[in-house]
């Protein structure tokens, strides 16, 4: 099990900064920007199966399709809460 990342000033900087890119191209991605933020601000690859929205995201952000990888991360609130086997939930 992995450790739950605090909120630091930095990912607050990503935010701003990913929020403000995507509302000038007219592409948001709503809360997810708070996700990408703080995967930014760890230096994380951010896993998801929804990796064209999160494309969208300038700045060095590092996408992974989980599907492709066999890793599902539960993320809540730009928080890393755990990494689970897919295996291991025989999905």
């Amino acid at each position: 099990m992995m450790p739950v990342l605090a909120w630091e000033r930095e990912a607050a900087g990503f935010y701003a900064d990913i929020r403000h890119q995507l509302s000038h191209e007219g592409l948001p991605i709503g809360d997810a920007v708070i996700i990408a933020a703080q995967a930014l601000a760890v230096g994380a690859v951010l896993m998801t199966n929804n990796v064209r929205h999160f494309g969208r995201v300038a700045g060095g952000l590092v996408v992974e399709n989980w599907e492709d990888s066999g890793w599902s991360w539960v993320i809540l609130k730009g928080f890393l809460i755990s990494e689970v086997r897919r295996a291991v939930l025989g999905l």
